[in-house]
């Protein structure tokens, strides 16, 4: 066997770096591009969302491309209670007033509206301005007289519950 030279390590590289660098800061996108997303894959993300939703004993699609689906794309059936949460998903452009009113009317019309406690508007643009804030106001008290809640999950909604679930929101980008 032969020796190896003695070679220490220079101490100095042992020791803590000096140098202070900053992190490179990378902010993620606030409210996320839905309408990147194909209608399918924008139903299919609110569907994973409702999922999550407390008390959900069992939550699918309603229908399929074609059928008649009275007003709903996916139900979500409650745990100890007959009652269910229905969600309509639109990923349209301008869902105004009058786009708002046809999806309540559309719902008011099926056989939902007698099972449902809430009804759930998701789209992808937002509610927020005042003719649409109003409009809002108008179909929920529509749908109070027939004991159904209106929920509204928008873009910055829809933002807010996926900004803790990054493993959803990297599925469906």
């Amino acid at each position: 066997m032969t020796d190896l030279p003695n070679m220490s390590i220079p101490s100095w590289l042992e020791t803590p770096p000096l140098s202070k660098v900053n992190p490179p800061a990378r902010t993620r996108l606030q409210k996320l591009p839905f309408s990147e997303l194909s209608w399918e894959d924008f139903e299919r993300l609110c569907l994973r969302l409702a999922r999550l939703e407390t008390n959900v004993e069992h939550c699918q699609l309603y229908g399929v491309k074609g059928q008649e689906q009275e007003g709903i794309d996916l139900y979500a059936r409650k745990k100890m209670t007959d009652k269910y949460t229905v969600y309509q998903c639109k990923r349209e452009k301008n869902f105004g007033p009058s786009k708002i009113r046809k999806a309540v009317q559309k719902f008011l019309e099926g056989s939902w509206v007698e099972k449902a406690e809430a009804f759930v508007l998701c789209t992808q643009e937002s509610l927020a301005p005042k003719e649409r804030a109003n409009e809002i106001e108008n179909q929920s008290e529509l749908l109070r007289e027939r004991k159904v809640d209106l929920v509204t999950w928008d873009n910055h909604q829809l933002s807010i519950k996926l900004k803790n679930l990054p493993d959803l929101v990297d599925e469906h980008g």
